[in-house]
């Protein structure tokens, strides 16, 4: 009589063998065996096997039957084929091809695009990577009384990237439904063709007081890049003030030197956004052409043309600057101090140590702490999570300023400077800058903000900003005095 294992081990194998010929049979010998409804089912169900070669020859079975495997395919799609991974359920759908669009396409249509929880991003997925026989059925989509289906349709086809779905986009700009328009805009931003570029500007005019659509233009024609210029350079002609503030931010992100003269002449708009965004752009664009211009901004009389024009000459780093910055340092409103501080930090130039010495020694003045164990508790939060710590430090030096206390919380590298640039009372301000050079030879920047306060000489709070890629991250702290005696912690 066999064992117990043995017999187990047979039927394992039995299984097996058995799920291995059910796939053999659907694919070579009676293509109408599979064909049925159960025998479908029991080859989608073989795609999620445990075992290789039984997901492969069920899925060459159920690409082999072709259109009546689809809507049994589309049907068992969940969440779980949103997953990164890939799919052997899309994969299949994708190679049967043409055939699935259809169904593919309908059930996107059943479904509510603004429902997050239950987005069926496995009929997505399997469309997108169809592709040419997808794209018709979709822009044909685009002209559906269906507002459900338009936002959709525009979402896919952005995805698929295809230029032939950039005119019916550009239609559906004129939409009346922000979601739809919003939609079209973000496609054109994917596809990155030039024909976008003008439309999307007028889309921009046209929908002043929507803040969604408009940011979302800004950054479709951000990523159109040089083809998005020129209509850009008109905008700041436009009559309207409303209209030409919306040029500057993209032309600086854009950072095509064909802007600058154009950004110059805007430093005289008489709008103050089209000249505080002037500003920003030719300091992000960095042709030097504009440094005696935004030099001549720091005599605006708005403080906050004043405070852009200094970070912009930080910005611009050239030493025709330097002088300028250091009368900065006098400047009536304290921001355009601090910007200036910082702004001849990162140029590093020796006619400003003396002038920043006299601003400092004006400015900050020392916070008296216990020396000793301090702990720290820090909650830090970034795309809507947040994580806090806690550690302990050593303070050993007395009458600590911000610029200490602000280095007890971020540990001095190669590459960085931190540098007070203000304070009030039993508070200061620090700022951080940092630039590494990669290895592809690349400079990352990274920027930080910091304001500590001395609640007594027991405790200390503050808050730091810290952006790196385009990404800010908010850290907020607490430090507690603990007791006289380190021990072995620094």
């Amino acid at each position: 009589m066999l064992s117990l294992k043995v017999r187990r081990l047979l039927q394992t194998r039995r299984a097996f063998t058995e799920r291995l010929l059910l796939c053999f049979f659907a694919f070579v010998l009676t293509p109408g065996f599979a064909q049925t409804d159960r025998h479908i089912d029991k080859l989608i169900r073989q795609l999620e096997d445990y075992k290789q070669s039984v997901r492969e020859k069920a899925a060459i079975a159920l690409v082999q039957i072709g259109k009546p495997a689809v809507e049994p395919l589309v049907a068992s799609l969940s969440l779980n084929d949103c997953d990164p991974r890939p799919s052997e359920k899309v994969n299949v759908l994708v190679q049967i091809g043409e055939p699935a669009v259809e169904t593919l396409i309908s059930a996107l249509n059943n479904t509510d695009p603004s429902d997050n929880e239950n987005v069926p991003c496995g009929p997505q997925r399997a469309l997108v990577q169809v592709g040419g026989p997808a794209l018709a059925p979709l822009i044909a989509a685009m002209s559906d009384q269906s507002l459900k289906t338009r936002w959709r349709d525009a979402q896919l086809l952005g995805d698929m990237k295809d230029p032939s779905a950039v005119e019916p986009l550009i239609t559906a700009l004129r939409s009346s439904d922000a979601h739809v328009r919003q939609s079209a805009v973000e496609a054109l931003g994917m596809i990155k063709d030039p024909r976008a570029a003008k439309p999307l500007i007028v889309a921009e005019k046209e929908h002043l007081e929507d803040s969604q659509t408009r940011r979302e233009v800004e950054v479709s024609l951000i990523a159109i890049g040089a083809p998005a210029v020129d209509p850009l350079i008109a905008t700041l002609q436009d009559k309207d003030a409303n209209i030409r503030a919306l040029a500057p931010f993209p032309l600086g992100r854009i950072r095509d030197p064909r802007a600058v003269e154009s950004l110059i002449a805007a430093l005289d708009d008489s709008d103050v956004r089209v000249r505080k965004g002037a500003i920003w752009s030719l300091g992000e664009i960095g042709d030097l052409r504009a440094v005696d211009p935004v030099i001549r901004a720091l005599a605006n009389s708005d403080p906050d043309v004043r405070r852009d024009a200094v970070v912009a000459l930080g910005r611009l780093n050239d030493p025709r600057a330097v002088e300028s910055l250091i009368t900065a340092l006098k400047d009536s409103d304290s921001i355009v101090q601090e910007n200036s501080v910082e702004a001849l930090g990162k140029m590093k130039d020796p006619r400003a140590v003396e002038s920043l010495r006299v601003w400092a020694a004006n400015n900050i003045k020392p916070i008296n702490f216990r020396l000793g164990l301090w702990s720290f508790n820090m909650t830090a939060s970034a795309f809507g999570n947040a994580i806090t710590s806690s550690f302990p430090k050593c303070i050993i030096k007395e009458n600590l300023d911000g610029f200490s206390v602000f280095g007890v919380l971020v540990a001095e590298e190669k590459g960085c400077t931190r540098t007070v640039v203000g304070s009030t009372g039993s508070k200061f301000k620090v700022k951080l800058h940092c630039e590494t050079s990669k290895p592809d030879g690349k400079i990352e920047v990274e920027d930080g903000t910091a304001v500590v306060e001395a609640v007594g000489p027991d405790s200390a709070e503050g808050t730091i900003q810290w952006a790196k890629d385009n990404t800010t991250i908010n850290i907020s702290f607490r430090s507690t005095y603990i007791g006289p005696v380190c021990g072995s912690v620094k």
